[in-house]
């Protein structure tokens, strides 16, 4: 969890999680696997893009407020079996507002900065199963998980 210090604390804190995954050939999951292990990553850079992406929601978004951040983390999870790529993303804030957008927003600049960086080994890569799974508040929790995507995982 990337965490940022010195925010003011707020009576309010929320979790927001999205999820989505990213279909791809065998050729494709071998190579990210690959891949994985190297210094600059496809999946590090993918992270850095997702908690970039996410500071920058107010700015893609028209009139869209920005809540105060206190927290991300990007998870991945490479299944060679189904040839797909599953990111979750989790965000934290500490503000009066919905951060649902910050998360889908950061989850899919994950997904396409993967599919940017794999292209040249596939090109008919899916993304797909993007959805926000979770919101949470102090008082509630609403999930969304019952959707079903089109996703293998």
């Amino acid at each position: 969890m990337i965490e940022f210090p010195n925010q003011p604390d707020f009576p309010e804190q929320h979790t927001a999680v999205a999820v989505g995954t990213v279909n791809m050939s065998q050729q494709a999951i071998r190579v990210l696997i690959e891949n994985a292990t190297e210094k600059a990553s496809i999946l590090t850079i993918a992270r850095v893009a997702a908690i970039q992406s996410i500071k920058q929601t107010s700015n893609l978004i028209p009139l869209h407020l920005p809540g105060r951040i206190i927290g991300v983390q990007v998870d991945f999870d490479i299944n060679v079996e189904l040839a797909c790529l599953k990111a979750t993303l989790t965000v934290q804030a500490s503000s009066n507002g919905s951060i649902a957008t910050e998360a889908l927003t950061g989850l899919n600049l994950a997904l396409l900065s993967v599919y940017d960086m794999m292209k040249d080994v596939d090109r008919n890569m899916m993304l797909s199963g993007i959805r926000l799974e979770s919101e949470t508040d102090r008082k509630s929790t609403r999930l969304n998980s019952s959707h079903s995507g089109e996703s293998r995982m």
